[in-house]
C-alpha cells in the first residue's frame, strides 16, 4: 500500500483518519519601495505558508537581497497581533544559553532590573524569550514565588562582557532576592531597538569630580555617551579609594545596576557602601554599560504587537533565515516582511527595498477542512490516496516537524480491519 502527499493536500480512502493543521491569513500592510523584486522572502523548504498549530511548531523562511541594494542590515518585520509567535535560535544570528539560578548576579528592586551571567553570547542588543519562566522568591520561601519573565514573552535585553541585563515584566515585591526558576533555556535573536553604550572609567582622579560624602555620591565624567536617562551596569566591580588606602570601597558590585542621568558628559553615581572624606579616586579601570531607560521596554508595538529582528547581515552572498515558532495550539497568523534598513532606524521607509509581505498561518487540526480522492485500479497491489486541505499546508515543513501528522487509513465495506498508509512523501505543487 502506498500513500502520496502533496503540499496542496492528501487524500483518504473510503474510511480515513486525518490529523493536520495550517495557518490563517491576516491582512498585511506593506511598506518600502513598490518594486519588491530586490529582496526575496520565501519558505526555506516547500512553497506554502501553512503549518499545524501546536506549541513549539516552527516555520522557516529564507531571505536574500540583490547585491545592488546591500546597504544596511537585512531585517524582518514580524506582525503578530495575538502575540503568540516568537523567533527561534535557528534564525540568523540566533543563540541560546541556559540561565541557572546560580547565574544571577544582581536584583535591583528599585528599578526592577535583573542581571545574569551568560556564556557564549556575543555583546549586543537582543530579543530574548525563555522556554520556562524566570522566577524568584524571598530567601527560598516558595510562598513568595514570582515570575519575572513568563514563557515565550519577548523582551529586550543587553549583553555585555558575559552579563545580560533586562527588566522584570512584573513588579517584584520587597524582599525578593533569590532565583528559583531552575535551569531556564533562553533564546537570543538580534535586534536594533535599544539605545546602548559603554564607557571605560580610568583609574585615578581624571574622570571623577565632586564627592558628596554624606550622601555617598560622586560625579563621573563620561566620553561619548549622549545625554539622557540610563540604567548602568558594572561589568566588573567599581571601587573608590584614596591614594593611601589599602581597603577600597565597593561602589558598584559586578553586575549591579542603577539609574543615572547623563548631562554634558557627566552623571552622578550613588555608592552601595558608605565612604568617608578621604575617598578621592577610582581604584582601577572599570567598564560601565549604558542602556537608555526608554529603550528597554517591550519590543512589541503597542498597536499591533509587531517586532523587528536584525539579522546583522548586509552581504548579498549570505542568505538570512527567520524561523518563527508557535506558542500554543490556537490557530493564529503572522505577517513577515524583510527589508534592507539602509538608515538603521528599524522602520521600513518609503525609500528602502523590501520583500513582498508573507502571511504565515498555524491552524489547529479541528479547523482544517480535508477532501479525499482515490482512483483504484483493478489488479494493482497498492492503493494511493490523495488528501487536500484547506487552508493549504507546507507539506515539507509539516512532515519535518511531525512525520505522522498526516496519514490515511484504508478499509473496505463490511470489514473492521483498518490499515494505515506507509511513509508519506511531501511534494511541492
Amino acid at each position: 500500500m502506498t500513500k502520496n502527499m502533496t503540499r496542496k493536500g492528501l487524500a483518504l480512502g473510503a474510511a480515513s483518519a486525518l490529523l493536520i493543521s495550517g495557518f490563517t491569513a491576516l491582512p498585511a500592510s506593506s511598506a518600502g519601495l513598490a518594486d519588491t523584486s530586490f529582496v526575496s522572502l520565501a519558505p526555506t523548504s516547500g512553497t506554502e505558508y501553512g503549518m499545524q498549530a501546536a506549541d513549539g511548531v516552527p516555520f522557516r523562511m529564507t531571505a536574500n537581497e540583490a547585491a545592488t541594494v546591500s546597504t544596511g542590515n537585512l531585517k524582518f518585520l514580524v506582525t503578530d497581533p495575538a502575540a503568540d509567535i516568537v523567533p527561534s535560535s535557528n534564525t540568523t544570528g540566533g543563540l541560546t544559553d541556559v540561565l541557572a539560578n546560580g547565574d544571577l548576579l544582581k536584583i535591583n528592586l528599585a528599578d526592577q532590573l535583573l542581571t545574569f551571567t551568560t556564556a557564549n553570547i556575543a555583546d549586543g542588543e537582543y530579543l530574548m524569550h525563555v522556554a520556562s519562566p524566570i522566577s524568584f522568591n524571598a530567601g527560598g520561601d516558595a510562598d513568595t514565588l514570582q515570575e519575572a519573565v513568563s514563557k515565550d514573552t519577548l523582551i529586550n535585553v543587553y549583553v555585555d562582557a558575559d552579563q545580560v541585563t533586562f527588566k522584570s515584566q512584573v513588579t517584584l515585591a520587597a524582599g525578593i532576592d533569590t532565583a528559583a526558576g531552575g535551569n531556564v533555556t533562553a533564546t537570543f535573536v538580534g535586534t536594533g531597538s535599544m539605545v546602548t553604550d559603554t564607557d571605560s572609567l580610568a583609574a585615578g582622579t581624571s574622570e571623577i569630580g565632586t564627592f558628596v560624602h554624606g550622601a555617598d555620591t560622586a560625579s563621573i565624567t563620561t566620553v561619548g555617551v549622549a545625554d539622557g536617562e540610563y540604567f548602568i551596569t558594572a561589568q566588573t566591580v567599581l571601587k573608590f579609594d584614596d591614594s593611601n588606602t589599602t581597603a577600597p570601597i565597593v561602589v558598584m558590585a559586578a553586575g549591579s545596576t542603577q539609574k543615572v542621568t547623563v548631562a554634558s558628559n557627566a552623571f552622578v553615581i550613588t555608592s552601595e557602601n558608605d565612604f568617608d572624606a578621604s575617598i578621592d579616586e577610582i581604584d582601577a579601570v572599570t567598564v560601565l554599560s549604558f542602556i537608555k531607560v526608554d529603550s528597554i521596554v517591550s519590543p512589541r508595538s503597542t498597536v499591533d504587537n509587531s517586532y523587528v529582528i536584525d539579522s546583522k547581515v548586509s552581504d548579498a552572498s549570505t542568505n538570512e533565515v527567520l524561523e518563527l515558532v508557535a506558542g500554543s495550539d490556537t490557530s493564529t497568523s503572522a505577517t513577515v516582511q524583510a527589508w534592507m534598513d539602509a538608515n538603521g532606524n528599524n522602520v521600513i521607509d518609503s525609500t528602502e527595498y523590501a520583500s513582498p509581505v508573507r502571511t504565515v498561518t498555524w491552524t489547529k487540526p479541528s479547523e482544517l477542512v480535508s477532501t479525499v480522492s482515490m482512483s483504484p485500479i483493478p489488479g494493482d497491489v497498492s492503493l494511493t490516496a490523495s488528501i487536500s486541505t484547506t487552508p493549504v499546508l507546507n507539506g515539507e515543513q509539516v512532515l519535518t516537524n511531525d512525520v505522522d501528522f498526516v496519514n490515511a487509513a484504508f478499509t473496505r465495506q463490511g470489514e473492521a480491519t483498518v490499515m494505515y498508509g506507509v511513509d508519506t512523501t511531501a511534494i511541492s505543487t
